[in-house]
Parts: structure tokens; sequence; C-alpha cells
């Protein structure tokens, strides 16, 4: 069938009728969308700020807690340390004695004799010997009490005894001198000097050693804690070469073998 001019004329028409249409209707349902789409937008807007404004409150109230949490730590840490720092005041005068048997028949001044004989006065003769005493004084004059250290745990040795010191002077002579007085030939392994006017136990046998006994400072649960992990880092060179407590309890610890390098743990939370 032959198509005219005339026939695509109409066509032409046609199509463009229906392409008219079609735009319109297209350019409403766009439009639509368009406002549809900026209502939500505006809707999401207020909610993104609603959102935005609450998170900034919750921020505001995380940083708060976090401020209360590291304040209360703080203070926690305080309080530890100054309870730690006034327990180990009270035993600075107090010595742990360990290795030393004694009968269980000893009650009172016969107990308390017995570990001046044979712990105390012996670390005394030595710094006498040195020239750091003038005279060896009577039990009386240096142990005010003693008591044997109860213990949770069944012990293989002997248990640990406390001995509470009169004076300072004759705790830190003890201190000093009870490892080369007590245990002389390990002593000497180590370099002291073992005066040959020296017999321990009776006269006339010569230097002995007893029974590994150890005369120690009495440290707080924390503080004896905390030496016994700088000791360990030692033992394992771990940055640290020695650590040991002072006479007024303080815990202190090189990182090389400088004594000018000593370092002193002034809290029980420090970085070390």
């Amino acid at each position: 069938m032959a198509v005219t001019k005339k026939d695509l004329e109409k066509m032409e028409t046609n199509m463009k009728n229906f392409f008219r249409e079609i735009n319109t209707t297209s350019k409403n349902e766009i439009m639509s969308e368009i406002r549809n789409l900026q209502d939500s937008l505006a809707d999401m807007d207020i909610t993104v700020k609603e959102n935005k404004d609450n998170l900034t409150l919750l921020e505001a109230r995380v940083l708060a807690l976090e401020t209360q949490e590291i304040g209360k730590k703080e203070e926690i840490e305080k309080l530890t340390y100054e309870i730690n720092d006034a327990e180990q005041h009270q035993r600075n005068f107090s010595v742990r004695i360990q290795g030393l048997a004694v009968p269980k028949d000893l009650k009172g001044e016969s107990f308390l004799n017995h570990i001046y004989e044979k712990a105390i006065k012996p670390a005394l003769d030595f710094a006498k010997i040195k020239g750091e005493l003038d005279t060896v004084p009577e039990r009386d004059k240096v142990i005010e009490y003693g008591h044997v250290l109860p213990s949770k745990k069944p012990r293989s040795g002997p248990p640990i005894i406390i001995v509470r010191f009169m004076s300072r002077v004759y705790l830190m002579k003890v201190l000093h001198f009870s490892y080369p007085a007590l245990n002389p030939f390990d002593a000497s392994d180590h370099g002291w000097v073992i005066p040959p006017e020296y017999n321990l136990l009776d006269p006339g046998q010569g230097v002995q050693q007893l029974s590994k006994i150890q005369i120690n400072g009495d440290l707080t649960y924390q503080n004896a804690k905390l030496l016994k992990t700088l000791r360990d880092k030692a033992k394992m060179k771990d940055g640290i070469t020695k650590a040991w407590r002072s006479y007024n309890g303080k815990i202190k610890y090189t990182l090389n073998n400088h004594a000018k390098d000593t370092k002193v743990v002034n809290s029980l939370f420090q970085e070390i």
C-alpha cells in the first residue's frame, strides 16, 4: 500500500501530539517527584539536625562520665597510696626473719631472747667489729616485741618471724650487716670481707654459717609485690639491673650499674 505525503503529514502531527502529551505528563510527574523529594530532604535535614544535636549531647555526657571516672580513678589511686604509705611507715621499725627455727615451747621473754641471740646479736657483733657500734646492747634495748607470722598454707621450713625494734639505729645496722654476719661464706663470695676475729657460734671454731637465716625490712603487701616484680625484671634483664628496699621503706631500682641513676618509686601506679 502506497503512503502519500498527506498520510505522512498526518502521522507527523499525531506523533507530535503524542509526545506532547507524554512530555506534559512526564514533566508533571517529575515535578511532583521533585517536590516530594524536596519535602523528604527537608524532613531528613530536620532529622539529621535532631540526630546531630542528640549526638552532641551524648558526646558531652560521655565526656563528663569519662572525666568523672578519671577523677574517681585518680582519687582511688591517691587514697590507696596514702593508706599503703601510712601502713609502711608503721612497718619501718620492723623486720622479717626467715630461716630461723624456734622451739615451740619458747614463749615471751624466752622467745625474744632466742631470736636476739640467734639472729639479731650476730649482726650487731659484726657491726661492732666493723667499727659501726661502740658496744653491743642487751636485748631489751633492741627488741620491743616479736611474733610468728600466721600462715594460711603449710610451710616446709621455719615460720616467718616479725620483730619490732626500739631503735632505728640498731634496725639499720641489723639490716645492713645481717647478711655477712649470718651467711659469711656466701657473703665472702659476693665481695664481703669477713674479719678474722669474727667467730659465729662457738669460740675457736672459726667462721660458721647458719641455716640461711635472712633478715629483711618488713614491707606492706603492695610494696612487697612491687619489689618482687622489679627483682624479677632484674633477673630477666628487662631494663632493670637491681631493686631493693631502703631503710625508710622506699622501693628503689637502677636501670644500669651506676648508683647515680637510682630511681625511687613514688607511687604504686607509676610506670616503670
